[in-house]
């Protein structure tokens, strides 16, 4: 996380996931939820342990069998809130909030399987990092 690059955590968490898969003719179409959460607590004891809020991220995925060849399309939302705490106490500055949409879409041009041309667009609508 680029908030806090350089610095060491002892990490633990889980996540659970639910997805449906939808064929028909010419396409197939996953939807993936997972549902997470963490904890990542400072090596060196100086300064906030993060919880990741649990939080859920959905992940679209299709493919659609075309003219032009194979198309891959992929979206994926991700909402994440990790709050700072410091002797147990929630720290409001420490707060780091990331909410951003990665869509993927990849062409097959040559009937070879494999994506010719793809296309990626991120958009970060919200990241803050705590106060240095």
């Amino acid at each position: 996380m680029p908030c806090l690059e350089g610095k060491q955590f002892m990490t633990s968490g889980g996540s659970t996931f639910h997805g449906t898969f939808v064929e028909d003719n010419g396409f197939f179409h996953i939807t993936i939820i997972e549902k997470f959460f963490g904890t990542a607590v400072p090596v060196d004891g100086q300064g906030p342990t993060y919880v990741e809020a649990t939080n859920v991220a959905k992940t679209n995925f299709t493919v659609r069998l075309g003219a032009a060849g194979d198309q891959v399309v992929r979206t994926h939302i991700n909402n994440d809130r990790f709050i700072g705490y410091v002797d147990g106490k929630r720290v409001t500055s420490a707060t780091i909030r990331i909410h951003e949409v990665e869509h993927v879409v990849g062409v097959d041009t040559d009937g070879d399987g494999e994506p010719d041309a793809v296309k990626v667009s991120v958009s970060i609508s919200d990241f803050s990092c705590p106060d240095s």
